[in-house]
């Protein structure tokens, strides 16, 4: 029977972690197993039950001390080593230590399969490397547990709840706008890079799908945004755009707590709308709000299009 898995390398910045984290942690609390993820690194401590550890699905208190930097990289080179050593229980019959990567499925599914592969092969401790592979429905089931867990601090949401506060005294309803820029702009040759102008068209045109309603915007943004591009509809910036450059974060870019912020403001949104992103669409996730993510400057926005996630993704 599979007693522990470890995720045991990063997948990019915060959306890509917590959505693997996510699909991992449901598969583990299903089958009974521990889960530990040294992967988060500084992500892990701006959030309520991750803060200053690495076991999660049992212990749920808040009480804790961040982890010091040089620990968690320690912590995380130490598994990367292990990785790379338990390959030979490839070679191996009923190993307990099995090492295994999964990153290339089209579906994106069958994460539960890939467990239970590696447990028919004898496998007590498990070192995987996931990206593209999940499990939505067992996200779903455990959904009110992922969100506990990832809760972000409480003076990370008072800030947020401020903004969107003073957004809510004056309008009926709020849409989330996510503004990817940054990566973006080269990702996927900018195919999914749209500029503010483009963005204020669909918060328009979903303003005009709600003719009695009136609508507030709230936009986050890992690149700097202006109030001139967004003239005539009544907006507030999340906290990240306090601190942005023009030109957008890069991956490289040191873990600020301003993207927890932004990221629970956008949760708390009535709707949200945004490109291909882990980011938004963890936000949806966790907030249970109704996402749109774009990928043309030729669609639409209207409430309609707009579904709530049964699993970030």
């Amino acid at each position: 029977m599979l007693k522990i898995v470890i995720l045991s390398k990063r997948n990019s910045q915060m959306g890509n972690r917590l959505t693997m984290h996510a699909h991992l942690l449901a598969c583990c609390l299903e089958k009974g197993c521990t889960f530990l993820n040294p992967t988060l690194g500084g992500y892990a401590d701006f959030f309520s039950c991750t803060r200053g550890r690495l076991l999660l699905q049992k212990d749920l208190s808040v009480d804790r001390t961040p982890t010091p930097r040089w620990i968690s990289s320690f912590i995380y080179f130490c598994v990367r080593v292990l990785y790379q050593m338990s390959k030979i229980s490839r070679l191996l019959p009923r190993c307990p230590i099995q090492s295994r990567k999964a990153t290339r499925n089209p579906e994106g599914t069958g994460l539960m399969e890939f467990l239970d592969q590696i447990e028919a092969k004898g496998g007590r401790l498990a070192l995987v490397q996931t990206w593209k592979i999940r499990e939505y429905n067992l996200c779903a089931k455990y959904a009110d547990t992922i969100r506990l867990i990832f809760m972000p601090l409480p003076y990370l949401r008072q800030r947020a709840d401020e903004r969107l506060s003073e957004l809510r005294s004056r309008v009926d309803l709020v849409l989330g706008v996510h503004i990817r820029h940054g990566d973006y702009r080269k990702h996927k040759g900018g195919d999914l890079f749209f500029s503010p102008r483009q963005y204020r068209s669909w918060m328009v045109g979903f303003a005009k799908a709600l003719p009695e309603v009136k609508v507030g915007f709230a936009i986050c943004s890992d690149a700097k945004q202006k109030a001139k591009d967004f003239i005539g509809l009544d907006i507030i910036f999340g906290p990240g755009n306090d601190e942005a450059s023009d030109y957008g974060n890069k991956r490289t870019a040191f873990v600020k707590d301003t993207s927890i912020e932004d990221n629970y403001l956008l949760s708390q949104c009535d709707y949200i709308l945004g490109t291909v992103s882990t980011f938004c669409s963890w936000a949806a996730f966790w907030g249970g709000k109704p996402l749109l993510q774009v990928c043309s400057k030729d669609e639409y926005v209207t409430p309609d299009r707009f579904a709530i996630p049964i699993g970030p993704d």
